[in-house]
């Protein structure tokens, strides 16, 4: 039965000039606010999975500061958060 389950997706809401690169200079422009945008298939989860899913929210919110972020070295033009080369920010 657990097989039919879909995973929770999660996307980053794309402002397509805040994300948007500067081609000439290869610089990124930051977003003023990063959202995240959840999407839950519909009778797939309970309560409970929702309940676990907001634990799991707070406590990030909690240890925000201890979480390092990623950079991206390397990215083609077309699907570029899909297929782009990453490192941890020291």
């Amino acid at each position: 039965m657990t097989d039919n389950i879909e995973p929770i997706q999660n996307k980053p809401i794309q402002d397509t000039e805040a994300n948007s690169s500067i081609e000439d200079c290869n610089l990124e422009r930051k977003p003023q606010l990063a959202l995240l945008r959840l999407a839950i298939p519909r009778r797939m989860y309970t309560n409970d999975h929702m309940d676990y899913v907001a634990d799991v929210i707070i406590n990030l919110k909690e240890i925000k500061n201890n979480i390092k972020g990623l950079k991206i070295t390397n990215s083609p033009t077309q699907f570029r958060f899909f297929f782009a080369e990453l490192k941890p920010i020291e």
